[in-house]
């Protein structure tokens, strides 16, 4: 399995689309991987198995979503 960082991003709750995640994708399988929490360091993902929290990060909420999925050729939306 080859992987490949597609997108990254840091949001904070003041953003104008917090919590709205969106992008396009050519056909294929991927694996989104998606960490949310409250710390002041960045996560670093090194793969959906291995995430490290840098700095002096100290974490009271923390949210890991991990989910498998298929990209056909149409334009499709997904809620999850």
């Amino acid at each position: 399995m080859v992987t490949t960082r597609l997108e990254a991003s840091v949001r904070k709750q003041k953003d104008k689309n917090f919590g709205v995640i969106s992008t396009q994708l050519p056909a294929g399988s991927y694996t989104v991987v998606i960490i949310a929490h409250n710390g002041k360091g960045k996560a670093t993902i090194s793969s959906p198995r291995e995430i490290k929290f840098f700095g002096k990060t100290k974490l009271t909420d923390t949210f890991y979503y991990c989910k498998s999925l298929e990209v056909a050729g149409e334009r499709s939306t997904k809620s999850y």
